[in-house]
């Protein structure tokens, strides 16, 4: 429906390709329909940690609704990094297939790392900058592969 993507991102950006893979990462968000899986996760969750707190309550014990909140932020927090990396993925067909230069995207997480060396290290709602310096690489791999292969690029996710 919507695509976000903050105007730090873009400033960050040196290049139509680098730009486009932005794009295509938030793209691919809402493709595999993270944020509506998000809002579901953290729905179940917050409803778990309801009963949790209501049970509490019934022992005696107010907890506020803080069960409920911490179950939804889990939730949130849990499935982050697995929405990070499946967008990671499918941007990066997203990007072959538009016709841009995909082949050094990886360049752009060191590049992001230059600049928040904190993302080199802290991985709680995103891949690390250098997971998703590998992880790209490979990407760029398989795609070579099947366009040498002849074979549709498509990407190899599980369908719903």
């Amino acid at each position: 429906k919507q695509v976000v993507v903050f105007p730090e991102m873009v400033a960050f950006t040196k290049n139509d390709e680098e730009l486009g893979l932005v794009i295509a990462h938030e793209l691919a968000h809402n493709i595999m329909r993270h944020p509506d899986n998000q809002k579901k996760n953290a729905g179940m969750a917050g409803l778990a940690g309801a009963l949790a707190d209501a049970f509490a309550q019934s022992q005696g014990y107010n907890t506020g609704g803080a069960l409920s909140q911490l179950g939804a932020q889990q939730a949130v927090l849990a499935y982050s990094a697995d929405f990070e990396r499946e967008a990671d993925y499918v941007g990066m067909y997203i990007l072959a297939r538009s016709g841009y230069d995909y082949t050094d995207a990886a360049s752009f997480w060191r590049r992001m790392s230059k600049k928040n060396p904190d993302g080199i290290y802290v991985g709680t709602t995103h891949p690390t900058n250098p997971d998703r310096y590998v992880s790209i690489n490979k990407i760029v791999a398989e795609i070579d592969r099947k366009k040498q292969a002849g074979t549709p690029l498509l990407p190899e996710v599980a369908k719903d």
